[in-house]
């Protein structure tokens, strides 16, 4: 069942947009290998990298279920499952380079997360 649901504009730099524990430090140019660009999604550990079609300012909707949401596969261009670890609790949802002490941030209930 689905707890809440999140909704952001995000300006897409270098057409990306991340999801990060507040203290992972990532060189974000390392993680995106052919594999991950072909999937459309960097990971590496505390840090989700989610490729973008356009350059600019696009809606990023964050939904937070209590189980693992049903799967619709019909409604999806493209799906991706990962785990992302959050050990300080704090999620921030960001631009590439933008200034996280402005970001928008999620509280994690736990140190781990699983996005879908």
């Amino acid at each position: 069942m689905m707890i809440k649901p999140y909704n952001f504009d995000l300006f897409a730099d270098y057409f990306q947009l991340c999801l990060q524990d507040e203290n992972a430090e990532v060189d974000l140019s390392e993680i995106w290998t052919e594999e991950a660009i072909d999937r459309k999604l960097a990971l590496a550990p505390g840090i989700i990298c989610v490729a973008t079609a356009r350059n600019m300012t696009v809606p990023l909707t964050i939904e937070v279920h209590d189980d693992a949401p049903e799967e619709t596969p019909g409604d999806w261009d493209l799906i991706n499952e990962c785990n992302i670890e959050v050990p300080t609790g704090k999620l921030v949802v960001c631009g590439c380079t933008d200034y996280f002490p402005e970001e928008p941030a999620l509280l994690a209930d736990g140190p781990f997360s699983r996005g879908y």
